[in-house]
């Protein structure tokens, strides 16, 4: 099943969603030419639409945003991190089935 784009965030609009404190948010930060990444795109849209009522799923490109990756440390991509009110829950870097992604969401996000 197809469903939406994941949608982007930047720095300014990620500050801005955590400040705000709202929601959950899986975090992917990703780079167009990293072909692992692309290879996730599918299974995050579908976690995004199960999950729309508990967590908002975005992505950052890090070649267009650098001040997210060093605040959070990312040195590798893809690498996740979860937000849940306003603060890092948990993160991972690296491929992941669905099944493993979806097994760190439940394990880590508070109903």
């Amino acid at each position: 099943m197809q469903y939406s784009k994941i949608p982007n965030m930047d720095d300014e609009s990620l500050r801005s969603f955590l400040a705000n404190k709202k929601h959950p948010l899986l975090l992917s930060f990703y780079a167009p030419w990293c072909s692992t990444s692309s290879v996730l795109e599918p299974a995050l849209n579908e976690i995004a639409h199960d999950y729309q009522k508990r967590l908002q799923v975005s992505r950052l490109n890090i070649d267009e945003n650098a001040h997210a990756p060093a605040e959070y440390g990312v040195r590798t991509i893809p690498h996740f991190i979860l937000f849940d009110k306003g603060e890092i829950v948990a993160s991972f870097s690296g491929a992941q089935p669905k099944t493993k992604i979806i097994e760190f969401i439940e394990i880590h996000l508070s109903s």
